[in-house]
């Protein structure tokens, strides 16, 4: 056909229409037929005869890339000018995408063999109804490869981004990537007052079983409860919408679990270095040691079995406490509460152990001696009492075992060297005649009992008996034996006194006996 440039075109394109009459991606794999018919006019009179028709898809209407292979039908018959060819699409054919709208490129030569192709334009973009046909091809694989969406497909029941096939053989959905930076998928919900979420489910007795969601603050895995929460701020919860801290777990049974096959620890590393810096649990099969290790030294060891003990600086604790270290080693205690701070340092060397209150000097310190088996105590000492008392040692005031103490000899410093003023009692029995004793009943245990009355004694001798408030509530027993000695020796002097006025007044009665028997014998 001469003069094909001034042949006017009209294209209608007829295809069976497809589940999806916008197909975003109907690039089918296998080739599928669509047919194309146009109408040739020359000097506006249809044609007829034969001719060769060449189809090509183009991204663009006038220049822009070619998009798959032309395809060529030759000896088309051409009646009252129209004329009808069956092209078909396959992955060679097209790469479209929901941008792009590929356009057909039209060139033909009349007669059939004859001449060169001419190209007829201006080139017609591709109808609905070959995109319409490429999702209905949907049973069927297809993939799309641009540089838009780096290689989608779709293949029987799985469909891939960046791959054709699952990754495991059980996932229906795959990405897949190949780029130094970020890359994944990104679920956005455009409504400031939605959340986005993906749903997880198995089985249907539930539509949704477990879901991931973020509310713009808060990030949280769900399973019918709060089970893993990120705060924007960092904090990570696990059982708890609101961690405080940057692990908080929420639980009413175990915490956390590590188990191994070969070892069962948990291990830290310094940040941005290599070298492991710490790990604690179980070092390896069959261990029955639980050890807090720090790979710099000062160990931690559990030791377990019947005998458990704990290891402090040392890998083999051979007591239930075994703490090593330099000479002098000290271990340091403290206890808080609210502004009130008490602490207390235990210190060991070869001969002497001290635990002792640093901030308050050599008061509240317990030192104890292996060469002489010497205790020393500083402060005061409490014995089965929490009362506080100003006596270096307090027993309870009970009339029982509890309250009692027992030795071979208690002595009482009384040395001239530590005294002045030193004064004989005075009248020591009246002294002694103003003290009562009495036996009386304890009302704590109604146990019977013998003494004195504290109040009483404090009027007579106030320097014996102590005060609480200022009352009268105790008695030194044994400040009465120097007042009864006393005592004794002035009954003692009295009696050697009478006892001599009785042997003179025996030595008299005698003499006068012998006198009268005399007179009686005359």
């Amino acid at each position: 056909m001469r003069a094909v440039s001034k042949m006017l075109r009209s294209v209608s394109v007829a295809a069976v229409l497809g589940l999806c009459g916008s197909a975003l991606l109907p690039v089918v794999a296998q080739a599928q037929t669509w047919n194309y018919q146009g109408v040739l006019k020359q000097n506006n009179t249809p044609y007829n005869g034969t001719a060769d028709v060449r189809l090509q898809l183009w991204s663009t209407d006038a220049g822009g890339q070619a998009l798959g292979n032309p395809q060529t039908f030759s000896n088309v018959t051409v009646t009252d000018g129209v004329f009808t060819v069956s092209p078909t699409i396959s992955i060679q054919d097209i790469a479209y995408n929901p941008i792009l709208t590929p356009f057909i490129q039209v060139e033909v030569r009349t007669p059939s063999g004859v001449g060169n192709f001419a190209p007829i334009t201006p080139r017609t973009p591709l109808g609905i109804a070959p995109k319409s046909m490429w999702s209905a091809a949907s049973l069927l694989p297809w993939v799309a490869s641009d540089t838009t969406f780096q290689r989608i497909s779709f293949n029987g029941n799985f469909v891939g981004i960046g791959r054709s096939t699952p990754i495991t053989g059980a996932d229906k959905f795959s990405i897949e990537g190949n780029t130094p930076f970020y890359f994944g998928m990104y679920v956005r919900q455009a409504s400031d007052s939605g959340l986005s979420f993906i749903g997880y489910s198995q089985g249907t007795t539930q539509p949704m079983t477990a879901w991931t969601e973020f509310d713009g603050d808060r990030w949280g895995v769900w399973n019918g409860s709060a089970h893993l929460n990120v705060l924007r701020n960092g904090n990570v919860g696990i059982g708890t919408l609101s961690p405080q801290s940057k692990l908080d777990i929420l639980s009413n049974g175990p915490m956390l679990r590590f188990s191994a096959t070969d070892h069962a620890y948990a291990e830290w590393y310094l940040s941005n270095f290599g070298a492991r810096s710490a790990w604690f649990g179980y070092g390896s099969p069959g261990d029955t040691t639980f050890r807090l290790q720090n790979e710099t030294g000062g160990n931690i060891v559990l030791s377990g079995g019947s005998q458990s003990r704990l290891g402090i600086n040392t890998d083999n604790p051979n007591y239930t406490v075994h703490v090593t270290g330099f000479s002098g080693a000290s271990i340091g205690l403290q206890t808080t509460t609210g502004t009130n701070v008490s602490t207390w340092v235990l210190q060991a060397n070869s001969n002497n152990f001290s635990i002792r209150n640093p901030f308050f000097g050599g008061t509240g310190r317990l030192d104890i001696s292996s060469g002489s088996r010497n205790i020393v105590l500083t402060g005061t000492v409490s014995i089965n009492t929490s009362a506080i008392s100003d006596y270096c040692l307090e027993l309870p005031n009970n009339n029982d075992n509890s309250g009692r103490g027992r030795a071979n000899r208690w002595d009482t410093y009384s040395s001239a060297r530590w005294k002045s003023n030193i004064q004989t009692l005075h009248d020591p029995l009246a002294t002694l005649n103003k003290l009562r004793g009495v036996s009386f009943d304890w009302s704590a245990t109604g146990s019977h009992d013998v003494g004195f009355i504290a109040e009483e004694v404090a009027q007579v001798m106030p320097e014996i008996v102590s005060t609480q408030d200022g009352k009268p509530v105790a008695m030194d027993y044994s400040r009465v034996v120097p007042l009864t000695v006393e005592a004794i020796k002035v009954l003692r002097g009295e009696n050697e006194a009478l006892k001599k006025e009785l042997e003179e007044r025996d030595a008299r009665l005698r003499r006068l006996e012998e006198r009268l028997e005399k007179l009686e014998s005359k």
